[in-house]
């Protein structure tokens, strides 16, 4: 199995950001990780809901990753807060749980701007850019977040729908195209379920597909550029 490290795997460590919640979880779910239709790593995501109404999202993730000579794990773990009704961004931390690092990344929005703050081998930086009407945030490599960028197509419009995805570890926005596709009972793995077929085009990057359950929450990822699949673990037919 060889899976090739982009930028967006390379920034780990840990974020001063604290948020406080005294809430149980209203929502969690596992993914299992396909490279080349290889088991290569899992995600679990939380959701829960503060004291003003927004989301928190958090996750963690282990991988099995490769340089070609030898395979090493990976692990690392996502907090995100999204404001109730935009689903606007308000603070995103990633951070590595593997390796003895303090590098990490954040991302805030304040005055109509979204800045991402990085530390990496002990050199802080920052960038910041316009906040865009509309703006989803979408870590590569965190793919719950999916289950908010279908909250953000609008079924009575239908159609191709352009938004702006903000993708953390380059401190930017770029174009997304969401089109709905169909709906359909599909059996996947174990169980057949009502499901919304989705495509999503990262323009100049990567096209992905995905489906989500009636409830909007993700169930299968496809991204054929990367040899890469996710499913919602408890759909996966046990051997």
């Amino acid at each position: 199995m060889k899976i090739l490290l982009s930028c967006f795997l390379l920034i780990h460590g840990f974020s001063g950001f604290s948020i406080a919640t005294k809430n149980s979880p209203v929502y969690s779910r596992s993914y299992t990780i396909f490279i080349r239709g290889a088991v290569a790593g899992s995600e679990i995501a939380t959701e829960e809901i503060d004291e003003k109404g927004n989301i928190i999202s958090s996750s963690k993730h282990e991988m099995l990753i490769t340089d070609g000579l030898e395979d090493k794990r990976m692990a690392f773990a996502t907090t995100m807060v999204l404001a109730k009704d935009s689903l606007i961004p308000l603070h995103y931390n990633f951070k590595y749980t593997t390796a003895n690092s303090s590098d990490y990344y954040d991302v805030n929005t304040k005055d109509g701007k979204i800045s991402r703050t990085l530390s990496h081998n002990g050199h802080v930086s920052e960038v910041s850019v316009q906040l865009q009407p509309n703006l989803i945030l979408l870590d590569f490599n965190v793919y719950h977040h999916y289950d908010y960028l279908v909250r953000k197509y609008n079924f009575k419009l239908g159609g191709k729908q352009t938004l702006a995805g903000y993708i953390p570890p380059i401190g930017n926005d770029i174009k997304l195209v969401l089109s709905f596709i169909s709906d359909e009972k599909a059996k996947i793995g174990s169980k057949t379920i009502n499901i919304k077929n989705f495509m999503v085009e990262f323009v100049n990057v990567q096209t992905a597909t995905f489906a989500v359950d009636q409830d909007n929450r993700l169930v299968r990822l496809v991204i054929p550029k990367q040899n890469l699949e996710v499913v919602r673990t408890d759909l996966i037919t046990k051997p």
